[in-house]
C-alpha cells in the first residue's frame, strides 16, 4: 500500500514541472537515510511519461550510465538497456494505465487531501524496475521511503532553481568523464546541496556458464565440425509469467545461424539466464545434438555472447572470434522482431510461408496485469522483406514529425505512433481519410468503437493501401475537438522497421488539454 507521504510528495513534485527545467541528461544525487547514494534522473515526456527515476548505489549508477550512453532512445540497444534498468520510478499516467487497486488508492488519497485530478497523465504510479524483469509495483516499505527522499530532494532542487540556473548550482549534463555531481544531504531537518565523487566506471560483467553438459560435449566431439556460425544473445521484448503472482521476466534468446545455408538452430528460451546461464548452454548443446551439427567456427559481436561461448569453444576446440558487424545475424534479428510485433492473424499467415515454425508467445490480458505463457518451437527466417514508409505528419505550420513505420503495421498502429509522437493521450475516436478530405465517405477508415459500418483502422495494413511517394491523406483525432493531421508519404523503403520511430521532429506539439493545477 502506498503511504500518504509518498502520494503527497508525488503530487507536490508534479506541480514543480521540474522536467521543464532539468533535462534527463542532467543527473544529481541524494544521500539516503541508510547511507547509500541515490542517483536521480528527471524523466520528461520525450522518453516516457513525466516522472522521476531513483538509481541506488553503484549498481544503480551503472544502470543509469548504460541508458544515458545508449546511441538513441529509439534503438534496439536502448530498448534492451531499459529492460536491464535497475531503479525505483515515480511516473504520472492516464487513469486507464493503472491497475484497479492503484486507481482506488489514488482516489482514496485525493478525496482525503481535497485534490482534483485533471489534465494529461494526472495519476501517480510507483514502480520498481529490476534487470531482466517487467516493471512491477513497488511493494517494499524501505524502497518506498527512499523514493520519498528522492522526491523531496527534487522538490528542494526546484525551489533553488527559482532563483538560480542549473549551471549556477553545479548541475551539468552527464558525460563519461565526469568526476562529481551535485548531491543533496539532509542535515538538521533541511536539505543542503554539496558535491560527491562519482563511482569508478567498471566494465560489464556478463554471466559465464560454470559447468557444461559433459555427456553432450562428448557427443559433439564425435561429430565432424562444419560451417561458420553467426551467434548472438537477444533479449525477447515480450515478458513471460509462469505464475500469477510472479514478476514477469524478459527471456534471453540465442540466435545461431549457419551463414552458408541461413539455417537457424532451434534453441529454447532461457527464462532466468542471469542466474543460470548453464540452462541456455544446455539448450544449445541439445539442439546441436538433435540436428547432428557441430560448428567449425563461431562469430559473435559483443562481450556478452563471447563470454557465453568461451568455455564451450575451448572444450571443443571451436574457433571463436568477435567482429563488429555480423550482417546475416542482424537481418535475422530484424525479421525476428518484425514477426513478433505482428498481430495474431498475420503471425499465422507468415507461419504458412516459413520453412519451419518459429518461437511463439501466447498472452492473456487482464485488467490488472498481463500474464504470459511460453510455447517454444523451431525458428526460421522468411526471405521476403516488407516495405517501410517514411510519412510526414504535420499539425499546423512548423509542427511536424517524420515517422518511419513498417508496411505490416495497421492504420491503428500508425494512429498510436502519431499520438506518441505528438504526446497525445489515446482517449478519443479517430479516423483516416485516404482521399485527403476530412469526413469524406469515399475512402475512409474508422476506429472500431465507431459503429458506422465503415472499414476499421484495426484491420487495415499500410501495405494494403497502395501508398506511393507524395501520396497525401488526413488523420482526424477526437471528433469533438477535431485535431486534424496532414499526412504525406515521403519515402517507400525496401527495409524492415521493427517498431515505428520518429526520425525527424520540428516544432512543439500543442497541449491536448488545459494546464494542470
Amino acid at each position: 500500500m502506498i503511504s500518504d507521504e509518498l502520494f503527497r510528495l508525488a503530487f507536490e513534485y508534479r506541480k514543480t514541472k521540474l522536467w521543464h527545467k532539468v533535462p534527463v541528461s542532467m543527473i544529481f544525487a541524494v544521500k539516503l537515510a541508510g547511507g547509500e547514494i541515490g542517483y536521480i534522473s528527471i524523466v520528461d515526456s520525450d522518453r516516457a511519461n513525466n516522472g522521476l527515476e531513483l538509481y541506488i548505489g553503484e549498481k544503480g549508477f551503472r544502470s543509469l550510465c548504460a541508458i544515458l550512453e545508449a546511441d538513441t532512445w529509439m534503438s534496439l540497444e536502448y530498448q534492451e538497456r531499459l529492460i536491464e534498468q535497475q531503479c525505483l520510478l515515480c511516473t504520472f499516467e492516464m487513469k486507464h494505465a493503472l491497475a484497479p487497486y492503484e486507481r482506488e488508492e489514488v482516489a482514496n488519497y485525493t478525496r482525503s487531501a481535497g485534490i482534483k485530478l485533471a489534465g494529461k497523465n494526472a495519476y501517480p504510479q510507483f514502480i520498481k524496475c529490476t534487470p531482466g524483469c517487467y516493471p512491477w509495483r513497488l511493494e517494499d516499505d524501505g524502497e518506498k521511503a527512499m523514493l520519498c527522499e528522492a522526491l523531496a530532494a527534487a522538490i528542494e532542487l526546484s525551489k533553488l532553481l527559482e532563483k538560480k540556473l542549473p549551471i549556477e548550482l553545479g548541475l551539468m549534463d552527464y558525460d563519461d568523464e565526469k568526476q562529481e555531481i551535485a548531491c543533496f544531504e539532509k542535515k538538521n531537518g533541511r536539505y543542503e546541496l554539496g558535491f560527491i565523487k562519482l563511482p569508478k566506471k567498471e566494465s560489464s560483467k556478463w554471466p559465464a556458464p560454470q559447468a557444461s553438459n559433459d555427456i553432450g560435449i562428448a557427443n559433439l566431439k564425435k561429430m565432424k565440425k562444419t560451417g561458420i556460425w553467426e551467434c548472438g544473445l537477444l533479449r525477447f521484448y515480450r515478458p513471460i509469467q509462469n505464475e500469477g503472482e510472479e514478476i514477469p521476466v524478459y527471456p534471453i534468446i540465442l540466435l545461431a545461424l549457419d551463414i552458408s545455408t541461413n539455417y537457424i538452430l532451434p534453441v529454447d528460451l532461457a527464462v532466468h539466464y542471469e542466474e543460470n546461464p548453464e540452462e541456455l548452454l544446455n539448450f544449445f548443446i541439445n539442439a546441436l545434438i538433435q540436428q547432428n551439427i557441430c560448428p567449425k567456427k563461431i562469430k559473435v559481436r559483443d562481450d556478452r555472447t563471447y563470454t557465453f561461448f568461451k568455455m564451450f569453444c575451448e572444450k571443443l576446440k571451436i574457433s571463436l572470434s568477435m567482429e563488429d558487424k555480423l550482417p546475416i545475424l542482424e537481418d535475422a534479428e530484424y525479421e525476428f522482431y518484425e514477426h513478433f510485433y505482428m498481430d495474431e492473424e498475420e503471425v499465422l499467415q507468415k507461419e504458412k510461408e516459413m520453412m519451419d515454425l518459429g518461437y511463439s508467445i501466447e498472452w492473456e490480458e487482464t485488467e490488472e496485469k498481463s500474464s504470459y505463457k511460453e510455447n517454444t518451437k523451431v525458428t526460421s527466417i522468411y526471405a521476403r522483406i516488407e516495405p517501410s514508409y517514411v510519412i510526414s505528419v504535420s499539425l499546423g505550420a512548423g509542427c511536424y514529425r517524420h515517422i518511419q513505420i513498417s508496411g505490416q503495421s495497421t492504420l491503428y498502429q500508425f494512429h498510436r505512433a502519431i499520438l506518441d509522437a505528438f504526446q497525445f493521450d489515446d482517449d478519443h475516436a479517430h479516423a483516416f481519410f485516404m482521399d485527403n478530405v476530412c469526413w469524406s465517405q469515399k475512402d475512409c477508415y474508422y476506429t472500431e468503437i465507431v459503429e458506422n459500418g465503415h472499414r476499421t483502422t484495426q484491420k487495415c495494413k499500410l501495405n494494403k493501401l497502395g501508398l506511393q511517394k507524395d501520396d497525401r491523406f488526413k488523420y482526424l483525432f477526437d471528433f469533438g475537438d477535431e485535431w486534424t493531421f496532414q499526412c504525406k508519404v515521403l519515402r517507400v523503403l525496401e527495409e524492415q522497421t521493427p517498431q515505428a520511430i520518429v526520425i525527424k521532429s520540428k516544432g512543439e506539439a500543442p497541449e491536448q488539454y488545459g494546464a494542470w493545477d
